[in-house]
């Protein structure tokens, strides 16, 4: 039962995640019109707002407590 919720959950942060990501690269576009800025999201060339920035952040937030229960569930439930 557990991991049947683990397993679920962890698709669910990590898709939400994605998206709020995604949506945070796409209001930067709408605002700035830079393309390349996001095939170069490293650099430090990005400059977000900051509410881009803090829908980044839970996005990556949301994508790596996702990769934490996939782990979880690999380690105890496989």
């Amino acid at each position: 039962m557990i991991a049947s919720i683990i397993n679920l959950l962890q698709y669910i942060f990590l898709g939400a995640g994605f998206i709020m990501v995604l949506v945070s690269f796409h209001t930067y576009v709408r605002r700035t019109g830079d393309y390349t800025g996001l095939l170069q999201f490293w650099s430090p060339k990005l400059a977000l707002d900051q509410r881009e920035f803090f829908i980044n952040r839970a996005g990556f937030g949301c994508m790596f407590i996702g990769i934490i229960m996939r782990l979880l569930y690999y380690a105890f439930y496989l």
